[in-house]
């Protein structure tokens, strides 16, 4: 029996509180994308923004099938949520939301409609989320219960981490 390890190719730049990672994507022994991944920390502001661009082409029934999407997200350094937005393009079916975090409130823009919806204290994107675990990997504690932005589905969850 035969198996294939892949590793996957990782660059990173750091310049100034900016860096760059860049991965590329396989299937099935082909290369079928890349992900980039861009933080820029605007010490200043005292935020943090993260790009994430990824572009897949597969073949489906003899035909190229292009996927793309960006995604943006911008917090404070201490966790908090500022925004988060996504435009995508699956095939041709264009898709693009936006999310503004204000005190209690999230406003959610997608397909030219606006709601607002409550948020709950101590909610964060991604960049909060890994803050929240590292504090929990330097702790006694072994789980750590937060309240995340899910940009899959544009709604609060809850995330458990638990140490293993």
């Amino acid at each position: 029996m035969k198996f294939r390890l892949f590793l996957p190719v990782l660059l990173i730049f750091t310049l100034n509180g900016w860096s760059s990672s860049r991965f590329f994507i396989r299937l099935n022994g082909s290369d079928v994308g890349t992900l980039v991944v861009t933080r820029q920390v605007d010490r200043k502001a005292g935020t943090i923004s993260i790009e994430s661009v990824s572009g897949i082409t597969v073949k489906r029934g003899g035909a190229g099938v292009s996927l793309t999407e960006t995604s943006m997200e911008k917090s404070f350094l201490d966790g908090r949520p500022l925004s988060v937005s996504m435009r995508g393009n699956q095939g041709g079916l264009q898709t693009k939301y936006m999310a503004e975090f204000s005190g209690n409130t999230i406003r959610l823009s997608r397909d030219g409609e606006t709601r607002e919806q409550a948020c709950p204290l101590g909610v964060v994107l991604e960049y909060g989320s890994e803050k929240k675990i590292s504090r929990l990997l330097k702790s006694m504690a072994k789980t750590a219960t937060f309240p995340v932005f899910s940009t899959d589905i544009q709604e609060v969850v809850t995330r458990t981490v638990r140490k293993v």
